[in-house]
């Protein structure tokens, strides 16, 4: 149902977000093969482009390994504070261009703190 969804470029549901995150915490376990930090406790899965615009990008499952980061909680929450804070300011929700954008100008100041799969291994984003 997800797939289909996407494929005809619909938004997701709030059900279909939920089993998605469910799913991208399972899929980094299984990649990284548990090793080095995993989801829960201090760290969370992090779509790099948020599940509200995952039909805005046909042919791209929104848990691709390209598409996940795993942050430390804090880090996580401040990167939601920084969103709804440009929100704000701007009186509107952020186009999926202007989150991308802020997410290249903020995940620098996260070294050791926001972390990619390469290769099998768990290492920082930067």
């Amino acid at each position: 149902m997800i797939v289909e969804h996407l494929f005809e470029q619909q938004p997701l549901t709030g059900a279909m977000k939920d089993r998605l995150r469910t799913d991208a915490r399972a899929w980094w376990k299984r990649a990284t093969r548990g090793n080095g930090h995993q989801p829960g406790g201090t760290y969370q899965v992090h779509h790099i482009v948020p599940l509200e615009f995952a039909h805005q990008i046909p042919g791209r499952y929104p848990n691709d390994l390209s598409n996940l980061v795993l942050m430390e909680n804090v880090t996580h929450n401040q990167w939601h504070s920084v969103v709804s804070k440009h929100q704000r300011t701007l009186g509107r929700r952020l186009t999926l261009e202007e989150i991308l954008k802020l997410e290249q100008n903020t995940v620098p100041y996260n070294k050791g703190k926001v972390f990619v799969i390469r290769n099998g291994q768990l290492v920082p984003a930067l």
